[in-house]
């Protein structure tokens, strides 16, 4: 039998009586155990066999006699053989690990025979054995992301496949627990644009260095993560100026002191910037204006332009909230005004984007002299004499040309420029019309004045008397034939 190997003798049927005296030798005749009795008795030994790989054999004689009368009789019984008992060991790959892992297993046990081998773990939970019964074999243990290590003890039974002797050997397995890495942030947004995150991940030490790790899987570009080793880094996103939207996949693996990690990701969609763009049928013209501004925008995304919101805006005033705008610009008087239209468009997804142009309105043109009316002089008289100018509307007047008409209508002298031309009314009661004519891109102004000239005035008069005596007195009269 296999050790310890308990034998267990009866003598009480085939013995005599007398005194008794057991004897236990092994196989080298060393006695091991002597065991004295008054008689006949049942008894037990207990053999043993201490090698892993030896068997070892014993032999019982008895001897009965009588002291007083020097007669003995002994017997031996058969050889009786304690095999040896397989030292059974184990060895592992490693004893402490980060979930879920695999360990292998390997029979490094001592004997002289063949084995059988049985596997097994406790508890054994979620474990698995590749195969219970190799010398060798993988053993599968759960994830475990409790905070807390699960212990383990891994068994291996062996058996002599010769004598069926068996023996058993333990040993302990720690499975780490991992961290729970898990994190969010918006779902979408327009760039350029900077988001934080909330870190709710569990079990990973906030305070060693690469306990948190960031990173962006995809796309390679676009992106900056400021912060990558804090538990709350920033991301840091371009514009989108792509027609259409960037899925970008956020990771996060956390560590806990074992060196056990855990990965989550999450997505964030940057939505494309849109392409905001209009069309006046002009940039300039004169007043009143009313342009309708054709909206070229593109929402970009694959969208309906009919999905943005639009604000238009002159001067920084909003004048309309639609998708094209029909604004008039008003007359203006002696400068051009040029206005800054404006339209902003956004998405549904709040992405924003403008554009801007310049509208110039132009004035009428002025046509304006220096004075109003000129007082009537004797002949000769030299018109350019009179400083009768046109006042100068630069903004307004392109040109200015003169005219002058005699009475007759008869242009005499023309000119261009803010001078009137060189002239001279020659007679009495005479005139002239001076007409000037602004000119721009709207049109024509015209302003005039008429000169004139008068008659000379007329000396005479008549005395009462022509002679008569110291003192006397004479009357002139001019009431009917001097002038005023």
């Amino acid at each position: 039998g296999c050790h310890i190997l308990t034998v267990n003798v009866d003598t009480t049927a085939i013995s005599t009586d007398g005194e008794y005296v057991w004897e236990l030798i092994d196989q080298n005749g060393i006695i091991r155990h002597t065991i004295n009795t008054l008689n006949a008795a049942d008894t037990s030994f207990s053999l043993t066999n201490y090698s892993n790989t030896t068997d070892s054999t014993y032999t019982i004689k008895l001897t009965v006699g009588d002291p007083a009368t020097g007669c003995f009789h002994s017997y031996t019984s058969d050889t009786i053989t304690v095999y040896h008992i397989p030292d059974a060991e184990i060895n592992i790959s490693t004893n402490a690990i980060c979930a879920p892992d695999t360990i292998t297993a390997t029979d490094i046990s001592i004997s002289g025979n063949n084995l059988n081998y049985v596997w097994t773990v406790s508890p054994d939970s979620g474990t698995s054995i590749l195969d219970s019964n190799l010398a060798s074999t993988d053993i599968v243990f759960p994830d475990n992301q409790s905070g807390t290590s699960n212990m383990y003890n891994i068994y291996l039974s062996i058996t002599d496949q010769i004598t069926g002797c068996q023996n058993t050997d333990s040993i302990p397995v720690e499975l780490w627990t991992r961290p729970i890495s898990e994190f969010n942030i918006t779902d979408f947004t327009c760039g350029p644009d900077t988001l934080q995150i909330i870190n709710n991940s569990q079990f990973a030490n906030a305070n060693p260095p690469l306990d948190f790790s960031w990173d962006i899987i995809s796309p390679n570009s676009g992106w900056n993560i400021v912060g990558q080793y804090d538990s709350i880094p920033n991301f840091e996103f371009e514009e989108n100026i792509s027609p259409d939207s960037i899925l970008y996949i956020l990771e996060l693996t956390t560590q806990t002191d074992n060196g056990c990690t855990d990965i989550s990701l999450d997505t964030l969609t940057i939505y494309p910037t849109p392409t905001i763009a209009f069309s006046p049928i002009d940039t300039a013209n004169c007043g009143p204006w009313t342009i309708t501004f054709d909206n070229l925008s593109n929402a970009q995304n694959n969208e309906d332009t009919a999905s943005m919101q639009f604000q238009w805006l002159v001067d920084g005033q909003i004048v309309a909230n639609t998708s094209t705008l029909t604004h008039t610009f008003d007359t203006i008087v002696g400068d051009t005004i040029c206005y800054n239209v404006k339209l902003i468009g956004q998405t549904q997804h709040g992405c924003i984007d403008s554009s801007e142009t310049t509208i110039c309105v132009y004035p009428d043109p002025i046509a304006e002299l220096s004075v109003n009316l000129v007082a009537s002089v004797c002949a000769p008289l030299q018109i350019d004499s009179l400083g009768i100018s046109a006042i100068d509307w630069p903004q307004a007047n392109d040109s200015i040309t003169w005219q002058v008409f005699n009475s007759s209508g008869v242009v005499v002298a023309d000119t261009t420029g803010l001078t009137i031309p060189s002239w001279v009314i020659l007679n009495d009661d005479d005139h002239v019309w001076v007409v000037i004519t602004a000119h721009n891109s709207c049109g024509t102004n015209v302003d005039s004045i008429q000169i004139n000239t008068i008659d000379d005035p007329i000396a005479d008069f008549t005395v009462s008397d022509t002679a008569g005596c110291h003192i006397l007195t004479v009357n002139v009269d001019t009431t009917a034939i001097s002038t005023d």
